[in-house]
C-alpha cells in the first residue's frame, strides 16, 4: 500500500489511516481511520458554528483510494484501472476526531470493467456512508506483459530498486514522513495540512466572470432554446450558473500526473458550497475563519462521471436544478433547490472532462 499511495493527493486523504490495513480475498479490504480536521467543514447556521463535519467530497476521495486498492488486491493481474463513475451518499454525519472503518469489496472484475462497493461505519458499527465505483481496467499491452507470471518478479525487483533510490534521496535531504509513516512517506516539499478544511484550500478555486468564459457558458437567448444548460442531471437557468476556475497542480494529482478523481470530487463539492455560502468575497473565496461556511445546508451526496484526464486550467460550472424540490427556508429566508449539477471543462478548448450532481440536506440545528 505504501508505494501505491505515494502520490500527492493520496497522502492528503490517507494520512489519517489508523493501524494496519486488513485484507481478505473473500470479504474485501477494511481500513481503520480517524477523521482529520483538515478534511472537515463547519456550517454556520442560526448564528452558531456546527461541528467540524467530515466532507462528502473527502469521503468520496477516501472511497476512491480504498476501492482502487481493493481492485489491485483482488484482480488477478493487479490492475489499478481508471475511474469512470464514482458516487457517495452520506447517511449520518461524522465529525473530526471520530474513528471510522472503511469497508470495500470488488463486486465484479471483468476484462474491461470493475465494480466496487464501499461502506463507512462509525465506532458503533453503524452505517454512516456508502458508495459505488466503476473502473475501466484495460491497462494496455505493456502492463499486461509485465504482470505475466514469468515477468512480474523482474518488474517488482526493478520497482523496488527505483523506490529504494528515491527513499535514500529523501533520507539524504533530511525529509521525514510525518503522519502515516507506517503507511507511506510524504513527497518532497509537501505543504502543511494542519487546520480546519486545509486540504480544500489547496484546490485554489476562484470565481470566474461568466462573460469571460465563452467555452463554459456559450451565449444563448434563453434557457428554453438550448440544451447547453441541461442534462440528465437537471436543467438550469443560464443567468444563475456560477463558474469557478482552478489550475491542476502536482498536489492534487494522481500517480499518472492528472487530477486525482477524489480531488475532482472535493472540487465540485467546494464549487457548490461556495455558490451558496453567504461569507464569500467577490472572487468567490471564503472570508472569515477558514473552513467555515455560512450556509444552512450541506452536500449529502456526490456523483461524478469521469470522461477524460484533467490537466492544466479547468472550469467548473455550478447550477441549481430548477425542477428539483425546494429545501425549507434557511435562517436568511432563502429557499434553495435540493439538487445542484454541473460540468468540469478544459479552459483551453472547452471540452468536457467530467460531469457531476450533488444533493443537499438541511444542517441539523442541534
Amino acid at each position: 500500500m505504501s508505494k501505491f499511495s505515494e502520490n500527492s493527493f493520496s497522502v492528503c486523504i490517507l494520512s489519517a489511516l489508523n493501524g494496519f490495513v486488513q485484507e481478505d480475498l473473500n470479504r474485501g479490504v477494511s481500513f481503520h481511520y480517524i477523521v482529520p480536521e483538515n478534511l472537515c467543514r463547519k456550517h454556520h447556521r442560526a448564528g452558531k458554528d456546527g461541528e467540524a463535519q467530515f466532507s462528502s467530497g473527502a469521503i468520496m476521495a477516501a472511497f476512491d483510494e480504498i476501492s482502487t486498492y481493493a481492485t489491485i488486491m483482488q484482480d488477478k493481474t493487479h490492475r489499478p484501472g481508471l475511474s469512470l463513475h464514482l458516487s457517495t451518499e452520506i447517511i449520518k454525519n461524522v465529525n473530526a476526531g471520530d474513528e471510522v472503518t472503511f469497508l470495500t469489496h470488488a463486486d465484479k472484475l471483468g476484462k474491461t470493467l470493475g465494480f466496487c462497493s464501499m461502506e463507512m461505519l462509525n465506532s458503533k458499527g453503524e452505517l454512516v456512508a456508502r458508495g459505488k465505483h466503476i473502473r475501466y481496467l484495460q491497462m494496455g499491452f505493456s502492463f499486461d506483459l509485465i504482470t505475466k507470471p514469468w515477468a512480474l518478479p523482474w518488474a517488482l525487483k526493478f520497482y523496488e530498486t527505483f523506490y529504494g533510490k528515491k527513499t535514500d534521496a529523501m533520507a539524504t535531504t533530511g525529509e521525514t514522513a510525518g503522519k502515516g509513516e507506517h503507511i507511506f512517506r510524504k513527497p518532497l516539499h509537501f505543504p502543511e495540512l494542519d487546520g480546519l478544511g486545509r486540504v480544500f484550500e489547496l484546490l485554489g478555486l476562484t470565481k470566474v466572470d461568466p462573460t469571460e468564459t465563452a467555452q463554459a457558458l456559450p451565449a444563448v437567448r434563453s434557457a428554453e432554446d438550448s440544451l447547453l444548460y441541461c442534462s440528465e442531471d437537471g436543467r438550469a437557468d443560464p443567468a444563475q450558473v456560477a463558474v469557478y476556475g482552478l489550475t491542476v497542480r502536482p498536489i492534487v494529482c494522481n500517480m499518472l500526473g492528472s487530477m486525482h478523481g477524489g480531488a475532482v470530487a472535493c472540487a465540485v463539492e467546494q464549487a457548490c458550497l461556495l455558490s451558496r455560502a453567504r461569507n464569500t468575497n467577490q472572487k468567490g473565496e471564503l472570508s472569515g475563519p477558514a473552513g467555515v461556511y455560512e450556509t444552512d445546508c450541506f452536500v449529502s451526496s456526490v456523483e461524478v462521471r469521469y470522461i477524460s484526464a484533467m490537466k492544466g486550467d479547468l472550469q467548473i460550472t455550478c447550477a441549481e436544478d430548477i425542477h428539483s424540490p425546494l429545501l425549507p427556508a434557511d435562517s436568511q429566508d432563502k429557499q434553495w433547490h435540493s439538487k445542484s449539477f454541473g460540468k468540469v471543462l478544459s479552459k483551453k478548448d472547452g471540452s468536457m472532462c467530467a460531469e457531476y450532481v450533488c444533493h443537499w440536506a438541511m444542517q441539523p440545528t442541534a
